[in-house]
């Protein structure tokens, strides 16, 4: 079974633990830096958006900000993807869900006709599992001297034997030489304890610091 974790949005964090479709845990709603006074959110009209599970694996390198038009009575009018994330696949899905289920506060007698709120949406880090031999990728010579970065989404089953039986790519970095090095070197290098088949989701980051 493929354990996952769910978003963090602004401050508050969602967990969940599922194969397919994650249920979400209500927490404290998600709270919204604007450019006026701090509010706290109604967390039924600001929920966690409902993401594929393999997003709920891209951590740090999936946090990307929103900015957020809103009416006065809260109705969204524009979201807008201020800081996009090194996963774009998502930043639209999210901007699209946000837009269509979100709803901010009311205005207060005063402000204007329409408000701008900034709202962080922050990915959790999700370890890798306990038990096993997970080592890195080494930067393939030829991406490095060309300065060229990418994040890799691998999908993997594990066989009962613990070896790496398959592996496929579902978050490309672009380019599909380092997509197939990262694919070949987890089937190749990494080892888990024997026991039922397993699949897990996995992400690798090329990046030169």
């Amino acid at each position: 079974m493929v354990k996952a974790g769910l978003l963090v949005l602004a401050l508050v964090a969602a967990g969940c633990e599922s194969p397919s479709t994650p249920n979400v845990t209500r927490e404290p709603p998600p709270s919204v830096r604007m450019n006026q006074p701090a509010i706290e959110s109604g967390g039924p009209d600001r929920p966690p958006p409902v993401l594929p599970e393999a997003a709920l694996f891209l951590s740090e390198y999936a946090a990307l900000e929103l900015t957020i038009t809103a009416g006065r009575d809260g109705s969204m009018r524009k979201v807008v993807i201020s800081k996009p994330s090194q996963a774009r696949l998502y930043d639209e899905y999210t901007r699209n869900w946000v837009e269509k289920h979100w709803k901010m506060p009311d205005a207060n007698p005063g402000e204007p006709e329409l408000r701008k709120f900034v709202a962080p949406i922050v990915y959790p880090k999700k370890p890798k599992p306990l038990d096993g031999y997970f080592p890195k990728p080494p930067y393939p010579d030829f991406y490095l001297r060309n300065h060229v970065e990418g994040l890799v989404m691998v999908e993997f089953t594990v066989a009962p034997s613990g070896k790496v039986a398959t592996t496929r790519t579902i978050l490309s970095s672009g380019r599909k030489g380092l997509d197939a090095f990262t694919e070949d070197w987890v089937r190749r290098n990494w080892k888990f304890p024997p026991g039922e088949e397993r699949r897990y989701y996995w992400r690798v980051a090329y990046l030169i610091e």
